[in-house]
């Protein structure tokens, strides 16, 4: 197996070089790869995905990991599994597997981490509910193609401003566990930032909803270490 080699810009993957040859990855506003291009700009591959992250198509033969939500690197291991961090995530059932414990010191993470799963908690109805709730009254399989109805292109404006707010309280816990004193105040605050993100997102669609623009009301989480 030949050397690949990544290029990470500010925590997210932008590119790889596999085989010599280098290739830039294309991500849609949740961070998933939707395709790869070549030196010429050409398209070798492209990716689709299920809500959960499970892989739907793909066409082209380059084995590249990041794939769903790969910006944010989360590591394709299988085509069940993603690895993000030390917490894998199952994209067939949507949910993780299990969460870092932070080497034991406390009793797991922060909400902020736990629901980093970008579509997870948007649009989808609880798996039991999917076929019940399906608007064709079929099979899950065929049922996934039209429920959920797909976002606007508003929605996805705030979807992608709420994904970045999230990284921002992941990342402000690791600063806090680095910096503080206190493990079980680093959660709560991580806890806070995570409610104020979902409540903007919220905030954000019913304004997409009622007047095709982005709106929020309560404003962004800023750590108290920071003021």
């Amino acid at each position: 197996m030949g050397t690949v080699r990544y290029t990470v810009i500010n925590g997210e993957v932008v590119a790889e070089k596999r085989g010599g040859v280098r290739r830039l990855y294309v991500p849609d506003p949740l961070g998933s790869t939707v395709a790869l291009l070549d030196n010429t700009q050409a398209k070798t591959d492209t990716f689709d995905y299920w809500p959960y992250g499970e892989e739907s198509a793909h066409t082209g033969t380059i084995p590249t990991p990041f794939r769903f939500a790969g910006s944010f690197e989360y590591y394709r291991d299988s085509a069940r599994l993603c690895l993000f961090q030390l917490a894998h995530l199952d994209v067939v059932r949507g949910r993780w597997l299990n969460t870092p414990s932070n080497g034991g010191r406390d009793g797991g993470e922060s909400k902020a981490f736990t629901i980093m799963t970008p579509p997870a908690f948007l649009f989808l109805p609880a798996q039991k509910d999917l076929k019940a709730r399906c608007p064709c009254g079929c099979g899950e399989a065929k049922c996934r193609c039209s429920w959920p109805p797909p976002p606007t292109k508003c929605e996805r404006k705030c979807i992608s401003k709420a994904m970045a707010e999230i990284q921002s309280c992941y990342d402000d816990i690791q600063f806090c566990r680095q910096h503080h004193w206190n493990n079980e105040y680093c959660k709560k605050q991580g806890d806070i930032c995570y409610e104020t993100a979902l409540k903007r997102l919220k905030e954000c669609i019913a304004s997409c909803k009622k007047t095709g623009k982005p709106g929020y009301i309560t404003p962004p989480y800023i750590p108290p270490w920071v003021v």
